[in-house]
């Protein structure tokens, strides 16, 4: 873990971080963790529209680490597609997103507040600025992804955002990263005029084995292997081919 919780109030334009130690060794993984600072910071039969309302980013445990197939980030919101009682709505999505905001320093970031005006959230270490979206508002999440990785001037800063679906509070909207999407839980970032979370991080992630990540990951690409050439030779293929 990396240790810190990232705090950003969008009605202030504040930010600040918490520890995260502590709660990190009672809770496992992004989606225990994000539970948690839901439980936390929302409200019972809270409206996803609520301004105090919290939209958790948060990544898994093992990302950073280096083992194979544990990159794993999580969205946690009040969501809108739940219409009784606005209960807890999550995401998980792959890729680079998540181990990128360990390497920035934090392993989960709480937004709560709404903009006047469509903004994204830009992270670099321990740099953080709210911008100005205009610029991306309306675009489709492969464009806003390209056009704010121009913007900040770093092709390897890693985005998840939504489109114009979730700033009109489609319910069905998502968030995306790059061809990764899942649970509509867009419509409560799109309520926040919070159009991105982009994030770029130069720090490392401690692990205890570092060799022992390694043989795991060897035994993984092996047992892969394996698979596929028992998986060929029991499917017959057609002549010729």
């Amino acid at each position: 873990w990396s240790g810190k919780t990232l705090q950003v109030d969008l009605s202030t334009g504040k930010t600040s971080t918490a520890p995260w130690d502590k709660n990190a060794k009672r809770f496992l993984g992004g989606r225990g963790g994000n539970a948690w600072l839901f439980w936390l910071h929302s409200k019972a039969n809270q409206s996803p529209y609520d301004p105090d309302a919290p939209v958790i980013f948060g990544s898994g445990a093992l990302a950073g680490t280096g083992l194979i197939g544990t990159s794993r980030m999580e969205v946690t919101v009040v969501s809108a597609a739940k219409t009784e009682s606005h209960s807890l709505g999550n995401v998980g999505m792959g890729s680079t997103w998540a181990p990128e905001l360990k390497f920035a320093g934090y392993d989960n970031i709480v937004i709560k507040g709404r903009s006047e005006k469509p903004v994204y959230l830009n992270i670099v270490n321990d740099d953080v600025e709210i911008r100005d979206a205009s610029g991306v508002w309306g675009k489709g999440t492969f464009d806003t992804e390209t056009l704010l990785k121009e913007e900040v001037d770093d092709m390897d800063a890693q985005v998840a955002c939504i489109g114009p679906a979730g700033e009109n509070l489609v319910v069905q909207a998502t968030v995306e990263h790059g061809y990764r999407s899942g649970t509509p839980v867009g419509a409560s970032v799109g309520a926040k005029k919070l159009k991105a979370v982009v994030v770029r991080g130069t720090g490392a992630v401690n692990v205890h084995d570092p060799d022992a990540i390694l043989e795991h990951n060897r035994r993984l690409v092996e047992t892969v292997k394996d698979t596929k050439k028992r998986l060929g030779e029991a499917i017959p293929r057609s002549e010729g081919k």
